[in-house]
């Protein structure tokens, strides 16, 4: 069961817990979130594929945090436009290895990396083949010896676009083992086996922490956040 945060007749705002695939796949079982959305909500859109009823959007599968799930097939066409026309305000929450600057702005290109098919690739050269425009800001919130926590505005919405931009800026996302070697890095630091053993067990820290947009049907202002999980704080 995945947690409603709220419906109406068109859509649902729903928190996808991590380590939840969004639509069955190749090695995927009967646990991924569209299982879950077809046994608690009672309508759901058509979607964009016959497996994927009510997906407008989605996250990895490592990522939990805020989903809208359209209920309609007329919801799912104006929430695919609200986002194609970026006028949905999508905010995550992560803990980046290193000292970030206070702000920053990160403008390029997102393609997939051509040795390590499981990884994209962030490169501000605009002349790569099949490579999509990213954009991206974050602001820092907090830092410790190693790591620094940010708020991270996401202006395009490309697969795994805010882990693959930080590790180009030499600041991965804490936990992310598909684009650093985690553990690794937390023996070089220093790590003691059992603060190593304590990090690992939280996962990538990277929520989906925030969204707002207008109602495509009513046009109210929905605005939805999450408080971010146990396992973000007290790191070590």
């Amino acid at each position: 069961m995945v947690p409603v945060l709220f419906q109406d007749e068109y859509l649902a705002i729903i928190h996808k817990p991590a380590n939840m695939t969004v639509h069955p796949g190749a090695g995927t079982g009967n646990d991924t979130l569209i299982h879950s959305l077809i046994n608690q909500i009672e309508n759901l859109s058509d979607g964009s594929e016959p497996e994927r009823p009510g997906i407008v959007h989605r996250l990895d599968r490592e990522t939990e945090g805020i989903m809208v799930i359209a209920k309609t097939n007329n919801a799912h066409r104006n929430l695919a436009e609200l986002f194609q026309k970026r006028e949905i305000q999508k905010k995550y929450t992560a803990w980046v290895w290193g000292q970030t600057p206070p702000e920053g702005i990160e403008n390029g290109y997102i393609g997939r990396n051509p040795v390590s098919r499981k990884q994209m690739v962030f490169t501000k050269e605009p002349d790569r083949p099949l490579f999509k425009e990213a954009s991206m800001s974050y602001r820092t919130l907090e830092q410790t010896k190693y790591f620094s926590k940010v708020e991270i505005d996401l202006h395009t919405g490309r697969t795994h676009q805010i882990r693959a931009t930080f590790t180009a800026l030499g600041f991965p996302v804490v936990g992310d083992e598909v684009y650093s070697r985690f553990t690794r890095r937390l023996k070089k630091a220093g790590f003691k086996d059992a603060q190593i053993e304590n990090l690992q067990s939280r996962g990538m820290l990277l929520a989906a922490s925030r969204l707002v947009f207008i109602h495509p049907e009513t046009n109210e202002k929905m605005d939805f956040s999450l408080p971010l999980p146990e396992r973000f704080f007290n790191l070590y």
